[in-house]
This record gives structure tokens, C-alpha cells and sequence, in this order.
């Protein structure tokens, strides 16, 4: 209705549930996440040269996730807490000589994956107007990243021969680590 050049889709999700085992333990299961995808097409009353910057225009299609789990136990004067969790994100450009999306006329293809795992364990206790907490968290974070960019294509004089070959950039990324950490805290309530 509105004719313009971007066409997004967008979709979120959420939730959040909690289970209550008995008076001591009480699991929480939360997530949210997201789905964005934009597509191009001309308007009604575009231009050539408005038509030639949108198909110059890669597809971005993205989507992310975090989602998390929490068990509390309550104990004598405090509680523990283990919390275990993940995030994700996920990104695609991607860019075609014409319409048609045929692999051949592929010009540009870029993927990544963002990951996040976490662990985390504390204790809490309360002790003469004192609050004592206690624990140690641990992480796993990773990246991907894949790139694929045809700079110029081929080119060839009338009879077939190549004048200038093909150019591309390729190349592959990836890394991934562990962080870990301990930590303790007194304070006066």
C-alpha cells in the first residue's frame, strides 16, 4: 500500500515459564527471538537509475535467538542459583546479477554465526545482617564467517578468448574460545 522500496518481514517470538517443584525449587525456562528478512522490488513510479541501486542492494536475512534455564534452591538462610544459557546470531547478505537467483550468477555471499553458551553456578547466603555470595561461571563463545565477493566477472573478446578472468575474494573465518571465571562478595544489609 505504501509502495515502497524495502519489503521486510519481521517476526519475534518470547517466552517465559516458570515450575515450581516444591517450596525449595523453582525452574525458569525464558527465551526470546527474532526472524528479519528484507527483500527489494522497484515501486511504481521508479526510475532506471532507482531500479539499478535497488538490485545493487544485497538480501539480508537474519535471525537471533537467546533462551535461558534457571533452577533455584532455597536453603537454610540463602539460596544456589545454576543458570545455564545460549545466544545465536545469524547473518546472511546475499546478492545475484539479476532476479532469476540461478548459483552461477551469484556476486556476493556473506554468512555468520555469532554463538554464546554460558554455565553459571552461585551461592547466597544471609548471616547476621551480612550477605555472603559465592560461585564460578563458565563460557563457550564462537564465531563463523564465510565470505564470497565476485569483484568482476569474466571477460572475452569476439572470439572467445579470455581478456580479463573472473575475480573473486573467498575466504573462511572461525573462532572460539573459553572464558571462565570464580567470584566472591560480602556485603552489609
Amino acid at each position: 500500500m505504501v509502495d515502497l522500496p524495502i519489503r521486510p518481514d519481521f517476526y519475534d517470538f518470547q517466552y517465559k515459564v516458570n515450575h515450581k517443584f516444591n517450596d525449595k525449587t523453582t525452574l525458569t525456562a525464558i527465551g526470546i527471538g527474532a526472524i528479519d528478512k528484507f527483500g527489494f522490488a522497484p515501486t511504481k513510479e521508479s526510475t532506471p537509475e532507482h531500479t539499478y541501486i535497488l538490485r545493487s542492494t544485497p538480501y539480508v536475512n537474519q535471525w537471533t535467538y537467546t533462551m535461558g534455564f534457571n533452577l533455584n534452591r532455597k536453603i537454610e538462610n540463602g539460596y544456589m542459583n545454576f543458570t545455564l544459557s545460549r545466544n545465536m546470531f545469524n547473518t546472511t547478505l546475499d546478492k545475484f546479477e539479476d532476479e532469476n537467483k540461478i548459483e552461477q550468477n551469484r556476486t556476493l555471499l556473506i554468512e555468520s554465526d555469532e554463538v554464546e553458551n554460558k554455565f553459571r553456578f552461585d551461592y547466597n547466603k544471609f548471616v547476621n545482617g551480612w550477605k555472603f555470595s559465592a560461585g564460578l561461571d563458565a563460557q563457550y563463545v564462537g564465531y563463523n564467517g564465510d565470505v564470497f565477493n565476485k569483484v568482476s566477472a569474466e571477460v572475452k573478446d569476439e572470439d572467445g578468448n579470455v581478456v580479463a578472468p573472473e575475480r573473486t575474494i573467498q575466504f573462511n573465518s572461525k573462532i572460539d574460545f573459553f572464558k571462565y571465571g570464580l567470584f566472591a562478595h560480602a556485603s552489609k544489609r
